[in-house]
């Protein structure tokens, strides 16, 4: 091969690699655009006062009659950060459950399901504001906000047993997205500054040594974003990028994506989820009662 060949190969291996350079650098900047810096699981954090979630019998509820801070840490940003309260049941609204109601039991609602249905993440709860604005309308109605943060499809019979214990409603509504079905039982430990979600059945000692991401703040904490960012690091919870290999790794949309599809983890989910169980087992509770 003469040296013009040579030099004419050289010229379209360097014009082709450009070309691809260019390529993934136009779709980087795209993906940064429009969704920003991609997010590991290493860089996700939930944190939340402490005695947040309290158990009764298998029923998981909130603390009863307190204002719970929660919020997210997504890389080096919060996702949110709000303040919410509780009833005299441990559940998210302002109104206490146990108080008399006019309204017939025909006409009240138990709505169950997880924080998208307790409404936390808003910091407005929406059942009650429902209910608030349907009573503003002349309708006469009760809705009771059966909503607990981080519980599934497997928890919801529980929680509607305990509650029907406390409380007379004549309908019930099942919320649930598709990561409610994969959610197993379980009891809120806290340890180390943690809360960790022990599974049903499991050791506390073993579920002490699991790797938790959420870890607990004081009642009174005022603690800003940089100094949230700061006890997380203290706690061991987020680190630092140790070379610009890592940096690209963790930060680059196309390399994020790669090494996903290499290591299998966007494999698709198998199983189905039997309701009639569920609903058999509902209906043989309160068989010839009024919940």
């Amino acid at each position: 091969m003469t040296p013009s060949n040579w030099n004419s190969l050289l010229v379209r291996v360097f014009a082709v690699g450009f070309g691809l350079a260019v390529a993934v650098a136009i779709v980087e900047v795209g993906a940064r655009v429009a969704l920003g810096a991609p997010i590991g699981d290493s860089e996700r954090l939930l944190f939340t006062s402490r005695n947040t979630w309290a158990t009764s019998r298998a029923a998981v509820h909130y603390a009863s009659n307190a204002e719970i801070r929660s919020g997210a840490i997504y890389g080096e940003h919060i996702a949110y950060d709000v303040r919410y309260r509780t009833n005299d049941l441990g559940l998210v609204d302002h109104q206490r459950y146990r108080a008399p109601s006019v309204v017939p039991v025909s006409s009240r609602w138990a709505f169950v399901g997880d924080s998208f249905t307790a409404g936390v993440h808003g910091g407005d709860p929406w059942v009650p504001r429902l209910r608030d604005e349907l009573r503003r309308t002349g309708t006469l109605l009760e809705i009771y906000n059966l909503g607990v943060g981080g519980t599934g499809f497997s928890q919801f019979l529980p929680t509607l047993a305990w509650a029907s214990r406390e409380l007379e409603f004549g309908n019930v509504a099942i919320l649930f997205i598709s990561d409610d079905l994969t959610r197993q039982p379980w009891r809120p430990i806290e340890h180390q500054g943690r809360i960790i979600l022990c599974p049903k059945g499991a050791e506390v000692a073993a579920c002490r040594e699991a790797d938790s991401r959420i870890f607990t703040l004081e009642p009174d904490d005022v603690l800003g974003t940089a100094s949230l960012i700061e006890l997380a690091r203290a706690r061991g919870l987020l680190r630092n990028t140790s070379s610009p290999r890592e940096w690209f790794a963790r930060h680059s949309w196309i390399a994020n994506a790669s090494l996903r599809t290499l290591a299998g983890r966007e494999a698709e989910a198998t199983g189905s989820v039997d309701f009639s169980s569920f609903f058999a087992k509902l209906d043989e509770r309160h068989a010839g009662r009024k919940i």
